[in-house]
């Protein structure tokens, strides 16, 4: 098993590296096996996401994650902007 078994979810509005203080925790689940989750939080006005993954289910080398998505909320997936990538 490679997938991630503890993950925490972090938001802010400044720059991670800048600002590493203004990030907030809004998450911290741990995860069973399975194909795939969806893990929710109150929404939060924040320019940055951060995934921490803290354990994985065994494998001493990696943990694999195939897919993150970010939406506002009530937001299908199909409607969502595409987000503009500034250098």
């Amino acid at each position: 098993m490679q997938g991630a078994a503890r993950v925490q979810i972090w938001t802010g509005k400044e720059d991670p590296l800048i600002s590493p203080g203004d990030l907030t925790l809004v998450r911290d689940v741990t995860l069973g096996v399975g194909p795939a989750w969806r893990i929710a939080f109150a929404p939060v006005v924040a320019r940055y996401v951060l995934v921490r993954v803290l354990a994985n289910h065994g494998n001493p080398d990696f943990v694999a994650i195939g897919e993150i998505d970010v939406r506002a909320p009530e937001t299908q997936l199909i409607d969502a902007p595409i987000p503009r990538i500034e250098p």
